[in-house]
């Protein structure tokens, strides 16, 4: 009876093999480049035995949470090694060499990156951790592999089926969905969402300046974002002409984060979209793009074996209730939540334990319900001796409400973006002092005689925003330290 109802209920749920080989590419290059532009380039910032937030910080800070490999020595060499044997992995995994073992490694190491610096992972980098792990579950090396080309056997394209393939296109489904049903904020209804971004003076890209004025274009883009993430799970499970749709959502999901970059750094979202695109696209499309008719071999999903398809279970769960825990607290459902008393049942929950081994740390509620409304800039200074007026080291010029014509690069730019939503935060303004204590630091001998350095932020709300006329720009510290 089971047995019969499988092919039924899994239908519509499965990867083509072809998708899942450019899905592993796709990863892969994605893992290289977090390697390199985001972690070889800050080395000394990030990992090195005088980085800005030692093992030691994180452990009194994160407590057991903070482990990583990364604990166990800050020797440079060590750090080195950690960097080259990554590298390796992610090489051989990109090029389809024994995936299921070069895939488990890129993940230890890429957790283990994430946990060394756990308060400079940002969006992108939870998506590319989520997809990353999902597959650990799938065969990838069936194409696409310079190690494949050597065996001379024909190599048979598949289907494959069952709760793997479903966690896989659920996971696609469900970040777009949570974040459709979390933007019910006045920006995001009204329209100006958009606008907020394209003025946002730490993350807004030269082209956002000749739009950011233009009611329709970004009255249009605020209302289109919602849409798209309305429409992308209904594309994928849509259960009639689904291989279409999903060629739509496949490349929808491409032209938004495309589309984004232009306007606005948000990191690399735009790259980790491409293996999300990728394994969406179905066999009809495969069949066109390689001229083959052939029939396609299934993989069952029994042949995961009834332990492993529990623990996808699980996971698939686990999932779910760190996003309806969201969800209960802003959104669209957080009436229904209150009223139905299952706000009080999820928040009861705990599942730490297993989102800490797990990508399942952060609900896909990005922006929401509204996009922050300070969209000023964050900068570090110094006093110079015997002067009560800042200076800026990033600018090399007195602080004023001028606004500066560089801010940080790399993660400290996010990171420090993000900060200006949380001045208030005690810890935050813990993480703020060591990132202003390594900068009077490093520079230190650039900076003799100053002893007062201080994180400040040019304050800038967009609420306060008045059509034709000059922005209001104020300074404020947000924390300061002395050093003799």
């Amino acid at each position: 009876m089971v047995e019969k109802l499988l092919p039924k209920l899994f239908k519509n749920f499965y990867l083509s093999s072809y998708s899942l080989s450019l899905f592993r590419i796709f990863i892969g290059f994605n893992l290289l480049y977090d390697l390199v532009f985001f972690k070889f380039f800050y080395l000394e910032e990030l990992f090195l035995s005088k980085a800005i937030f030692s093992t030691q910080f994180l452990q009194k800070v994160y407590g057991v949470y903070s482990y990583s490999i990364f604990n166990l020595s800050g020797n440079s060499i060590y750090i080195y090694g950690v960097f080259l044997i990554a590298f390796i992995c992610y090489s051989l995994f990109t090029l389809g060499y024994k995936t299921k073992i070069t895939g488990l490694l890129c993940y230890f190491f890429y957790w283990n990156f994430a946990q060394r610096n756990p308060d400079l992972i940002f969006g992108w980098d939870n998506y590319l951790h989520i997809l990353l792990f999902w597959s650990l579950f799938l065969p990838l090396n069936t194409h696409f592999s310079l190690f494949t080309l050597k065996d001379k056997k024909e190599v048979k394209p598949f289907n494959l089926k069952g709760i793997v393939a479903f966690a896989v296109l659920f996971q696609v489904a469900l970040i777009y969905g949570v974040n459709a049903l979390a933007k019910n904020g006045g920006l995001w209804l009204d329209g100006h969402a958009v606008q907020v971004f394209l003025l946002d003076s730490m993350l807004s890209e030269p082209l956002a300046k000749t739009v950011y004025n233009h009611t329709f274009f970004y009255t249009f883009a605020t209302y289109a974002t919602l849409v798209f993430e309305f429409l992308i799970p209904l594309l994928i499970f849509l259960p009639f002409k689904n291989d279409l749709t999903r060629i739509v959502a496949s490349v929808s999901i491409v032209l938004f984060h495309m589309g984004v970059n232009l306007f606005v750094d948000v990191g690399s979202f735009h790259l980790v979209s491409l293996a999300a695109a990728a394994v969406l696209l179905p066999t009809s499309f495969w069949q066109k793009i390689v001229r083959s008719k052939s029939s396609m071999e299934y993989r069952v999903m029994s042949s995961y074996g009834s332990r492993l398809s529990f623990v996808l279970c699980l996971l698939i769960l686990v999932n779910i209730q760190v996003n309806l825990r969201t969800l209960s607290k802003k959104g669209y459902l957080t009436e229904f939540f209150s009223k139905t008393g299952l706000k009080s049942v999820l928040q009861k929950m705990d599942v730490t334990f297993l989102k800490q081994l797990t990508p399942f740390r952060e609900a896909w509620a990005l922006y929401a319900p509204n996009p922050s409304n300070q969209i000023g800039w964050v900068v570090l200074a110094a006093y110079p001796p015997e002067s009560e007026k800042a200076f800026s080291l990033s600018e090399n010029q007195a602080v004023d409400n001028s606004m500066p014509h560089s801010v940080y690069k790399g993660p400290l730019k996010f990171f420090t973006a993000w900060l200006r939503n949380e001045t208030d935060s005690k810890k935050w303004q813990v993480l703020a002092r060591q990132v202003l204590a390594y900068e009077a630091r490093v520079r230190h001998s650039e900076l003799k005689g100053y002893s007062k350095f201080e994180m400040g932020m040019y304050s800038l709300d967009y609420y306060q925003l008045s059509p034709g006329q000059s922005q209001k720009i104020t300074y404020h510290s947000i924390v300061n330290i002395h050093i003799n």
